[in-house]
């Protein structure tokens, strides 16, 4: 009897980082594997004669989309996971219409950013990129921070306000309970239980995470009632020496306002967003000392290996018939990134 066959998309990341050799034998000895290599702008008939035999699709970062004429040319697709948290924009919405089963790494993808956002938290709060700067000599400097205002500080019994409580920011709790921090969120799509559970208070809007925490960070989808959430008036709330953290998207934050208050020298912020909602701001704001910024780098480091971990076991359980432990319906999607 031949084995079902399933198509890996490689996209713009390596095998090896993508998934190790251990998990990729476990794929293996249940399916018939087509290792495939995405291109650049794929054409549609490429993409189905890749995907025309298979019952299920791995997709990654720079694989092809899954539209709905694509969908149209796999007739035997009846599962589709998604390395990476966000499959907006990744696969058509009349997959689920189809009858396809869809998952997403989103969980382990909560465990590595909230690996990342824990570095930032402790990097911004020490201001460590600020003396890096001066270790190596950082040029000019358009301002310097103020020691009594923008003090040098540690994590321990902090307010921590966590904007967005999905699987990111629930690892993010997770990880900051031993630094016995008062941690409160906001996010209306999340159970009460859930932040019951976890300890974490449920904070109304970002205006009232703003006024009462020490650091904020940023977890939230990127959609109309969230453009610009951390606005002028919700950064004026903050307290001086407050540290700002986004590992989400760059159109969260009013730059201008963020800006300004960075010039005044009474705040600091860690920004893992180069790739995200930063247009013409960038090159201004990498001059400022109490500033720090990184390319998004999360989904380059070997972390990801992980994503593809718990990709190959939820396919894996697919084939076998038993439940999926990270399916995404569409009115889920709706809400998350």
């Amino acid at each position: 009897m031949s084995k079902p066959e399933v198509v890996f998309w490689i996209g713009n990341r390596t095998k090896d980082l993508l998934v190790r050799s251990q998990d990729a034998l476990k794929l293996d000895s249940l399916a018939q594997v087509n290792w495939a290599q995405a291109e650049q702008n794929m054409p549609t008939d490429q993409v189905c004669e890749q995907s025309r035999r298979a019952v299920a699709v791995i997709s990654s970062w720079g694989a092809p989309v899954y539209s709905a004429d694509i969908l149209d040319g796999c007739p035997n697709l009846a599962m589709f996971m998604r390395i990476g948290g966000s499959l907006k924009g990744v696969i058509d919405p009349s997959a689920w219409e189809r009858g396809i089963r869809v998952s997403s790494t989103v969980d382990a993808q909560g465990l590595l950013l909230g690996d990342l956002t824990l570095g930032l938290i402790l990097s911004g709060l020490h201001r460590l990129s600020y003396y890096v700067r001066q270790q190596w000599g950082g040029g000019p400097l358009v301002a310097m921070i103020d020691k009594d205002r923008v003090p040098q500080r540690c994590l321990l019994g902090k307010s921590v306000g966590l904007f967005g409580f999905g699987a990111i920011a629930q690892h993010v709790a997770r990880l900051l309970t031993p630094f016995g921090c008062a941690i409160r969120a906001c996010d209306p799509y999340v159970d009460d239980a859930v932040f019951f559970e976890l300890g974490v208070e449920r904070a109304p809007d970002m205006l009232s995470l703003c006024e009462k925490s020490e650091v904020i960070s940023l977890h939230a989808a990127h959609r109309e009632e969230t453009d610009r959430i951390l606005s002028r008036e919700a950064i004026a709330l903050l307290r001086p020496g407050a540290l700002v953290v986004n590992t989400s998207y760059g159109e969260l934050i009013d730059m201008h306002a963020l800006e300004d208050r960075l010039g005044e020298g009474t705040l600091f912020a860690c920004l893992d967003m180069v790739t995200g909602g930063m247009p013409g701001g960038l090159d201004r704001l990498r001059h400022y000392p109490n500033c720090q910024i990184t390319p998004t780098i999360s989904g380059h480091s070997d972390g990801i290996a992980w994503l593809g971990k718990q990709a190959v076991e939820e396919v894996l359980c697919f084939l076998r018939g038993e439940p999926l432990q990270h399916e995404v319906t569409l009115d889920r999607m709706k809400s998350r990134a």
